[in-house]
């Protein structure tokens, strides 16, 4: 057994010794396999804590504000006049809200009109990394995402194309546009946010298409024409129907889990942000719950998951239908042949037409968090200048759930507005899950997402500075020796205050060394429980939370990745720190 190491951890707020600082043991290994990595990490025990000397922390002013009130229902609105352009000056007295027909007290209203784009990870201090935004909160971001999941191969590569002549022809030179590949083993962000038209038509070019989960896939359809009219072989044609259930429900997993990744990378931005979701949508229609519960409970928690996340994050899902850019609504999008009945009888349940069931879905996802399906137009332009409209003028209306209309499971959702008006786009339902505590499960694969996303979370803001870089190593493209190193992790005071739950505060911090090529070393891993008592957070909220600590670092580390979740409601935050000098 490796001998167990000491380490030191310092903790500044500013009174008193601090005590209620626990560490624990952990193993990455298992989440790992969760996600198909076999690398393992050693546990790391027997830390020896010591107090910090006691002095105030400098007030950090974050431009992202965090919400942990799950029965905050947020619904941003966007009013257009009878001519298509904004409606602006509207008051909260102009607006209804109806939960299931009951009008709400308005919470939160604000009238949003976007300018800067929002930056991250930046500061004057080179060697502080941070995934908070720096830049004015009236941001309008626009976030396009090509679903490789559930598109086939062609229909990827129509939306490629249509995406590019979108931004070299119709992209506003005030728009900070970001762009994304959903695959199904998670996001790869192609570019982050950027007005460079010319940065972001080459990472689209570089863009590949991928085999999605629907390529092989046989429907009914298919069945029936290799099978021909008699049915010759039913044991044949139940094997493929089972298989393409198999493939349906990776797709559905895949999908909703982009979704996670996507909502968590955004959480700190402040504002509405709309994503472009260019599909083939996906076989479930989210509002059945017959569909939902033949998943399994495990599934439920992650559907549950999901909305939670885009409500908190403020995105609005604008779904474009890659089939009506494909092959039209008179063929098979998967084989291209003419649409024709399946004689074949059914077996078990009956399986649902797979097209209906993802224009459904697309509508679905638009409906629930206030974005708009482009189910038939054929011009992606004009569908991503939709969304693009909508993230720069809007209303923010937010109530909280009344004690009497606390249901969990799917709400409907209207807004009324008492003035003359053209347009008006909102949500049409919320989804209240069961429980806001998260499980020790989810807890654990909200981790291993942390881990396995290539883009920072934000979820929970905060900045890492390390004592000093080191430069690279031509062998290894990491450090060249074992090295101790001290990292400070300050959590700014607003940052706090939105984790007090009102009965003490409790996160985990982790921090994971990866190489160059990312993927986490076979080395030690760090992980700390911070429990801070009622009677001790208000010193915290008020000037912040600063945390030192050391960490050997093993030959050939080019990144750690410092990763923060909550107890309470499962936010995460994460700030990659690179290691070698630019």
């Amino acid at each position: 057994m490796p001998a167990r190491r000491k380490t030191a951890v310092h903790l500044k707020y500013n009174e008193g010794p601090f005590a209620g600082f626990t560490v624990i043991g952990f193993s990455l290994s298992r989440i790992l396999r969760q996600l198909g990595t076999a690398t393992s990490v050693i546990l790391l025990h027997g830390m020896l804590l010591t107090s910090a000397d006691c002095h105030g922390q400098q007030p950090v002013s974050p431009a992202v504000a965090l919400t942990s009130n799950a029965a905050l229902v947020t619904v941003p609105v966007s009013v257009r006049d009878h001519e298509g352009r904004p409606l602006t000056g509207l008051q909260k007295s102009d607006f209804t809200v109806l939960d299931e027909g009951h009008a709400q007290t308005i919470a939160v209203f604000e009238e949003v009109h976007a300018s800067a784009a929002p930056q991250q990870g930046q500061s004057a201090d080179k060697l502080t990394f941070s995934n908070l935004a720096l830049a004015p909160a009236a941001a309008a971001p626009l976030i396009i995402a090509i679903d490789s999941i559930n598109s086939p191969f062609l229909s990827q590569t129509r939306a490629k194309k249509g995406l590019i002549q979108y931004l070299a022809t119709h992209l506003d030179a005030n728009q900070p546009t970001a762009l994304l590949l959903l695959t199904p083993k998670g996001i790869r962000q192609l570019h982050t946010f950027t007005k460079d038209t010319a940065a972001l038509i080459a990472a689209a070019q570089r863009a590949q298409a991928k085999v999605a989960h629907s390529e092989s896939e046989l429907t009914d359809e298919d069945i029936a024409y290799l099978f021909g009219e008699d049915a010759p072989n039913q044991l044949a044609q139940n094997s493929l129907r089972a298989e393409a259930g198999f493939r349906q429900e990776n797709a559905i997993r895949d999908t909703l889990g982009a979704f996670q990744q996507v909502a968590r990378a955004f959480a700190g931005m402040r504002g509405r942000k709309s994503l472009v979701w260019l599909s083939s949508g996906f076989p479930l229609v989210i509002d059945d719950p017959r569909a939902i519960t033949n998943m399994g409970s495990d599934f439920f928690r992650d559907y549950e998951t999901t909305w939670e996340l885009l409500n908190r994050a403020h995105i609005a899902v604008y779904p474009v239908n890659l089939e009506a850019l494909s092959y039209g609504s008179g063929s098979n999008p998967y084989t291209g042949k003419a649409r024709r009945p399946s004689s074949i009888p059914p077996t078990g349940a009956p399986r649902p037409d797979r097209d209906e069931q993802s224009v459904a879905s697309l509508r679905a996802f638009a409906g629930a968090t206030g974005g708009s399906a482009c189910i038939n137009n054929t011009n992606i332009s004009e569908c991503i200048g939709k969304a693009a409209a909508d993230s720069r003028d809007y209303y923010l209306v937010a109530f909280y759930v009344s004690q009497a209309n606390s249901k969990p499971g799917w709400h409907k959702l209207s807004v009324k507005l008492d003035r003359p008006h053209g347009e008006m786009q909102a949500r049409s339902k919320y989804y209240l899950a069961q429980s806001s505590k998260p499980d020790a499960r989810q807890v654990e694969m909200a981790i291993a997402s942390a881990v396995a996303s290539p883009m920072e979370y934000g979820g929970i803001g905060f900045s890492v500075r390390p004592e000093s870089l080191s430069e690279a190593s031509e062998k290894t493209k990491g450090i060249s020796q074992r090295t101790s190193l001290m990292f400070r992790i300050s959590f700014p005071a607003a940052g706090v205050t939105a984790l007090d739950s009102g009965n003490g505060l409790s996160f985990d911090l982790l921090a994971l060394p990866v190489n160059a090529a990312g993927v986490p070393l076979n080395e030690d891993a760090m992980r700390l429980r911070i429990n801070l008592p009622p009677d001790k957070v208000a010193a915290a909220e008020k000037n912040g939370l600063t945390i030192s600590q050391r960490l050997v670092l093993p030959i050939g580390s080019s990144l750690v990745k410092f990763i923060a979740v909550s107890q309470q409601d499962g936010s995460v935050g994460s700030v990659f720190v690179p290691l070698m000098h630019d």
